[in-house]
């Protein structure tokens, strides 16, 4: 599944998924990250207070709903991680990168937007950049604008590899990720996908505030 962030004039589009991880291990990783608290009983997803809420659910169900989620999100990012390695030979959260360059006017982001974008830490950031940097699939330099800011450009060979790997990509999700699913279900799956990130926003925003600006 092909999460667009951007299409540039190449109409290149970014997928996001990936962190590292082997399906076959899923459900055994999977326990840590949704443990049962102490006593046998799960960790409840909180009751829903839109006007147009359902009734009020079976805690088990709740909890199911939440677990399906979590399977989800793992199986579908080790799975893709899997396939980024052996398609392009490096991390997908590298190859994110390159995608999110392919898709941006001129191919070039900010390091602060491309960090953003990707829910980075500045750190993380730095260390891939280095590394596709050392490849030879994207170069660093100074921005155009005054101060001290940077900005990561994607190379030709960076580019080849972006335009070789992402059709593949879209051959998985369609053939695997989205197999079975009508074209109903598939834009409903975007519907509420869109409504979760927005959550995730929304939630990200209010911890950055509680913590303060950080320091430069």
């Amino acid at each position: 599944m092909n999460s667009q962030l951007t299409d540039g004039p190449n109409n290149t589009k970014a997928s996001l998924f990936g962190k590292p991880g082997e399906p076959e291990e899923a459900e055994k990783r999977l326990s840590d990250l949704v443990s049962p608290q102490p006593g046998g009983q799960h960790r409840l997803l909180p009751s829903a207070e839109s006007g147009d809420a359902a009734t009020p659910r079976a805690a088990g169900e709740q909890w199911e709903d939440w677990q399906s989620l979590v399977i989800l999100a793992h199986l579908v990012e080790a799975e893709l991680e899997r396939k980024t390695q052996c398609d392009a030979g490096i991390a997908h959260s590298h190859f994110k990168i390159l995608a999110l360059l392919a898709g941006a006017d001129r191919h070039t982001m900010g390091l602060t937007r491309l960090g953003r974008a990707l829910r980075f830490h500045k750190s993380r950031l730095s260390h891939a950049l280095r590394s596709l940097e050392a490849a030879g699939l994207l170069r660093r330099e100074d921005t155009p604008d005054k101060g001290r800011a940077y900005q990561a450009v994607l190379t030709r060979r960076g580019l080849d590899l972006v335009e070789r790997v992402l059709p593949l990509q879209d051959v998985f999700a369609r053939d695997v990720v989205l197999s079975g699913l009508t074209a109903t279900e598939i834009a409903q799956l975007r519907t509420l996908a869109e409504k979760i990130i927005a959550n995730l926003d929304v939630g990200r925003s209010g911890q950055v505030l509680q913590r303060g600006p950080a320091s430069s």
